[in-house]
């Protein structure tokens, strides 16, 4: 049986990890992402069938690198859990404009890319496997509803 393969980012040594070693245990390979390559490279060795891909998931260009590698050595993944986070408390006068931009970048934009990935690349298999024709059908309908993004002040 070949093993189906996972995405997340944002794997720290909490909840991201717990994610990985689930996504294990249930029968897939898990590509992990985050900036602490120490810390990556420690649960890869600890974790069977993981591969670490450090990045910083800000970083356009390598983020999009990562992903084309990803998608090489485990095809299209299926399943993209984005565990990366940033926030900020305050209200509208206390809170850093750069540091919302930045929380957006790592919130909205670090999952857009691989979402799309996934999706592009489970669509084009819609005609080669059955299998995959309704599930790219969900995806495709997903990436059709609009998403509420906001701050609350």
């Amino acid at each position: 049986m070949t093993r189906r393969c996972a995405l997340v980012t944002g794997v720290g040594p909490g909840t991201g990890s717990s994610i990985v070693r689930r996504f294990v245990e249930g029968g897939y390979d898990v590509a992990m992402i985050a900036r602490n390559e120490q810390r990556l490279r420690q649960l890869e060795a600890e974790t069977r069938h993981t591969k670490a891909f450090p990045v910083d998931v800000t970083d356009l260009a390598g983020f999009d690198q990562t992903i084309d590698r990803i998608t090489t050595d485990f095809g299209p993944p299926e399943v993209v859990i984005h565990n990366a986070v940033g926030g900020v408390f305050g209200n509208f006068m206390q809170v850093d404009p750069m540091i919302l931009l930045h929380n957006f970048q790592v919130n909205v934009m670090a999952l857009l890319r691989p979402v799309n990935e996934a999706a592009r690349l489970l669509s084009n298999l819609r005609d080669l496997a059955p299998e995959f024709a309704a599930r790219s059908r969900e995806i495709e309908e997903a990436r059709r509803v609009p998403s509420d993004i906001g701050v609350t002040f």
